[in-house]
């Protein structure tokens, strides 16, 4: 609909005539790099890009198009790496990013006086970045991280740590993908915690980026 405008409005770019080029990333990096450059390498010119839609794959695509000086405007994209300008010159979004949550993860702690929390978070990407982020800005207003654990597949040695530190406010830091996986895996040991850490069935508050849930 805003191409249309823009083309039928003598008043705006009236030499030029925009066309919309769809390409499918396929959720995937290295798809969305192919499909970036096969654009790119056929007519017409391309001035810009919009997308993709998840972090990870928007990553692929930025790190590549300020080669051929195209803007690239993010709509859903929220991983901070992607505020290096060094790094992606070109980016914009309209999206907020991941540390944008910060002053309403502290609204909510403050309001439930939440005073000790433990961070986990995947060693992928710009994660680990975001969690020591996270941290400091948590300690800036008194709330103690009594853990900050990196977990991947196999969580026990981060709930051994959660454990032995009795935290019971857990944030977690990952796609939305590996979020569900350690959910999931969290569900499925739980008879196992319960019996050998003791973990379960206390009340314990799961946070991840962009939701919070209370398992």
């Amino acid at each position: 609909m805003a191409f249309t405008d823009i083309n039928t409005n003598r008043q705006v770019l009236s030499n030029y005539q925009l066309h919309v080029e769809f390409l499918d990333s396929k959720a995937n990096g290295p798809a969305a790099t192919k499909a970036i450059i096969d654009s790119v390498s056929r007519s017409p010119q391309k001035v810009a890009i919009i997308g993709p839609l998840l972090s990870t794959t928007t990553e692929y695509a930025a790190s590549m198009t300020k080669y051929w000086n195209l803007v690239q405007i993010g709509y859903a994209a929220t991983t901070i790496a992607l505020d290096d300008r060094n790094e992606y010159p070109y980016y914009f979004r309209t999206s907020v990013t991941e540390k944008s949550y910060t002053a309403a993860r502290l609204a909510f702690f403050e309001h439930f006086q939440w005073r000790k929390v433990g961070i986990i978070h995947s060693s992928i990407g710009a994660y680990p970045k975001l969690a020591l982020k996270v941290q400091q800005q948590l300690a800036q207003a008194n709330i103690n991280v009594a853990v900050l654990e990196s977990v991947d597949k196999d969580p026990t040695l981060a709930f051994k740590s959660l454990k032995s530190k009795d935290v019971r406010i857990i944030m977690y830091f990952g796609s939305t993908t590996t979020t569900r996986e350690i959910i999931c895996l969290v569900s499925s040991i739980a008879n196992i915690l319960r019996f050998n850490l003791n973990l379960l069935p206390k009340c314990y508050i799961w946070c991840n980026a962009q939701s919070l849930n209370i398992i």
